[in-house]
This record gives C-alpha cells, sequence and structure tokens, in this order.
C-alpha cells in the first residue's frame, strides 16, 4: 500500500513538472543555427529545421518530443518522434527536421512541437 501510494505521489509531480516546461517561439530555418527568421524555409526539395529552447525543463528526464510539420492544407507531411537525453539545464535547446519532397505544394506551412501530446510552440512559415 506504501508503495502504490509513493507511485501516485511521484506520477502526480512528475506531471506537474512537466506541465510548467514552455518553449520559445522557434523559427524555422535553412540550416541549423541559422540567426535570421524570415520564415521563408525553402524552395520543395530542400531540408528545413525547427529550432526552439524549452524552458523550465525538470532536471534528470529524458523528455518525450515530437514534430508535426503541416502542408497548406493542413493535411500531416511529416512527423518526427524522439526522446532527449538526460536533462541537466532547466533552458534546453531543441530542434526538428523535415526534407521537403520535389513535389511540396508551395504556400504557407505549420510546424508544432509537442512534449508528450500537449503542444509546446508552433510557427508557421512559406515554401516557394
Amino acid at each position: 500500500f506504501l508503495l502504490a501510494g509513493s507511485i501516485v505521489i511521484w506520477k502526480s509531480s512528475h506531471s506537474a513538472a512537466l506541465s510548467r516546461v514552455t518553449a520559445d517561439a522557434g523559427q524555422v530555418t535553412r540550416t541549423i543555427n541559422q540567426s535570421e527568421n524570415s520564415n521563408v524555409a525553402a524552395t520543395a526539395g530542400r531540408e528545413v529545421v525547427f529550432q526552439t529552447k524549452l524552458r523550465d525543463v525538470p532536471l534528470g528526464e529524458k523528455l518525450q518530443l515530437s514534430c508535426d510539420w503541416f502542408d497548406p492544407a493542413g493535411k500531416v507531411f511529416h512527423q518526427s518522434r524522439w526522446e532527449t537525453r538526460e536533462t541537466n539545464k532547466a533552458l534546453w535547446e531543441t530542434q526538428c527536421r523535415c526534407q521537403l519532397s520535389q513535389n511540396a505544394p508551395k504556400g504557407t506551412w505549420k510546424v508544432e512541437l509537442k512534449l508528450g501530446e500537449r503542444v509546446l510552440t508552433g510557427t508557421e512559415f512559406k515554401v516557394e
């Protein structure tokens, strides 16, 4: 009984810690660590990168992150899921990538970064 109670308390504090995680707006660029934020990602056939910083990250955790990339029609074009290495700082930089196919539709796209099932941040960008 004591063990079950300890597990419930740990899970609720763990969930509370994860619920405090927030993210900066982020930016879509053509390469990692690119400084300008033109929001013009690339022409079709190129890779784009979404970069952001997570804040209030609990230490010693492996975060379950994902990115959903939506085409101009709102359909999911690409999804990526990953687990971070064990966190060791409250400000955590992360990124995800998407390879745009040659026939990727032109227009305004959207990317969303999630922690578990909760959307932390996202942005729109143009594909020309």
